[in-house]
Parts: C-alpha cells; sequence; structure tokens
C-alpha cells in the first residue's frame, strides 16, 4: 500500500467497478476521504474492508455552498456538477460549452497524460483511449457513446504534438473532443471566509480526416449515423492544427468560432502506416 498519500475509502460492495477497470470513481460509491487532497493529487483507493485497491486521480471535485454565504450559484450552472483540475495550465479563455464527465487527455510541450496518469506516447494514448471506449460500453451497454474526451492542454502546446493527440482520439472514435479551460476563483465569505474553487468552460468541435474519408479509407459520409447528424455539421468552419504555431492561438479562434455560434470541424491528417 503507498505509504503518505490520502486515502480514498469506498462503500461496502463498491469496488467491484475498480476490480473491472471502470475508468471513474463517483461520490456516491465513496464512504470517506482520509486526508486533505487537493485537486489533481494522486489518492489510494481502499476496499470498505481497508485493502489497498488501486491508485486514482482526484480530476473533479463536487460541492455545495451554504447557500447564505454566496449568492453566486455553485458551482456556476453554466459549467455543470464537476469542474476539473487545473492540470496543466490552459490558456485565459472562456468557452460557450459546457463541461461534461469523459476521459481526461493532458497536454502540454513535456508531459501526455490520461486522466492524471502520465502516457509514454502517442500510440500508448490511444491504447488507453479505446480501452476506456470499449469498457464504457460494455459496461453500460444501452447508452450510446457520446464520443467525446476532455482536452486539458498548456498555451505553450506546440500545435504538432497537440495534431499528435488529435490523431489518437479520432483513431480511438473520440470524434467530438472538448477543448477545456480552467480558472481558480477566489471568493471572500462572510462567515466562513477565503473560498478557492476552479471554473471550467470548453469548445466542443468534430473531427474528421482531412482528406474526407472515414475511418476506414471509404469516400463516405464521414462517420455519421444519420442525415440529422450530418446537417448539424454541413456549414461547419475548418480548421486545420498546421494553420496555427501553438496552442494558444488556435484555442482562441476556436473561442471566437464558437461563441459565434459556428461549429467547427478539425481536420486532421490521416495517420501513417
Amino acid at each position: 500500500m503507498p505509504r503518505g498519500r490520502a486515502v480514498l475509502a469506498l462503500k461496502a460492495g463498491r469496488e467491484k467497478s475498480v476490480a473491472h477497470r471502470h475508468p471513474w470513481i463517483f461520490s456516491g460509491a465513496i464512504e470517506r476521504v482520509d486526508g486533505t487532497p487537493g485537486p489533481g493529487e494522486t489518492v489510494a483507493v481502499h476496499a470498505h474492508g481497508g485493502e489497498f485497491l488501486a491508485l486514482a486521480a482526484l480530476m473533479f471535485v463536487e460541492a455545495r455552498p451554504i447557500s447564505s454565504e454566496n449568492d453566486l450559484p455553485w458551482p456556476p450552472r453554466a459549467v455543470g456538477h464537476r469542474l476539473p483540475a487545473l492540470d496543466p495550465p490552459t490558456p485565459d479563455l472562456s468557452g460557450p460549452d459546457q463541461v461534461e464527465w469523459a476521459p481526461v487527455v493532458q497536454a502540454s510541450p513535456d508531459r501526455l497524460g490520461l486522466d492524471g496518469a502520465d502516457i509514454p506516447d502517442f500510440a500508448t494514448l490511444y491504447d488507453r483511449l479505446d480501452l476506456l471506449r470499449v469498457n464504457y460500453k460494455t459496461i453500460h451497454g444501452g447508452p450510446d457513446f457520446n464520443d467525446m474526451a476532455v482536452i486539458l492542454a498548456d498555451p505553450r502546446t506546440p500545435m504538432a504534438r497537440l495534431h499528435s493527440v488529435l490523431q489518437a482520439a479520432l483513431k480511438a472514435e473520440y470524434h467530438k473532443p472538448l477543448f477545456t479551460f480552467t480558472k481558480a476563483e477566489v471568493i471572500q465569505r462572510p462567515i466562513l471566509g477565503r473560498l478557492q474553487r476552479m471554473n471550467a468552460s470548453g469548445v466542443r468541435v468534430k473531427l474528421a480526416y482531412a482528406d474526407g474519408k472515414n475511418a476506414y479509407g471509404d469516400a463516405a459520409e464521414e462517420d455519421d449515423d444519420d442525415e440529422k447528424e450530418a446537417a448539424l455539421w454541413k456549414d461547419a468552419v475548418p480548421l486545420r492544427p498546421g494553420d496555427f504555431a501553438t496552442y494558444d492561438p488556435f484555442a482562441r479562434r476556436l473561442v471566437d468560432l464558437r461563441a459565434a455560434g459556428t461549429r467547427v470541424v478539425v481536420r486532421i491528417d490521416r495517420p501513417r502506416r
């Protein structure tokens, strides 16, 4: 068992999802937290009986305020009830789209991560994303996979590097990533005092191969299941990662387009075989 880490103790019977390698541990499965871990910190997950199960990255926090302490909604209604950690720092932007639960891909000039764990290369990133998608479909059965991954990227990240991230995501069938921006906010409350929380917002786009073909190289509709879905993206503005040097100007262009109500298709070069 790892020493010196905060411990996340599960309720009785809730260790089954961890044993089955489910990618998330939800708040309803947690009996208690021993210690005071911060967002992004690695915690030890223990079964109800105390045995060590796994390490987990505390990527999302849920909180409810004392209403008399704060007139602001908690968390802001525009970004949902769970907020991602500030790792890595993102461009100082606010996107119009709501942040949802999804695998979190982290990219910076010198680091690649998935849900808080370091990833050595883009091939491994694809393998892990593909496994998460397969596990989701196996566990949930009925609900459709939402094709989404949350992208947290450092503004200095070279677009060539981020392009490789998007290639892995598209190959693993995450067609609609959410580029996410996080900001720390400090509030002074009359009774409970200083409070720091995180706000998150995003920009949802669609990924498609630049050659106009689907994942199998066929000259067919770009993996749209029906005409209604195709019509939603018919007038989308195409962007190519290669037209930008780093992530920051690319992210700002995404925000400008989405804030104007324009859908965006990011055209990805097909990986070389």
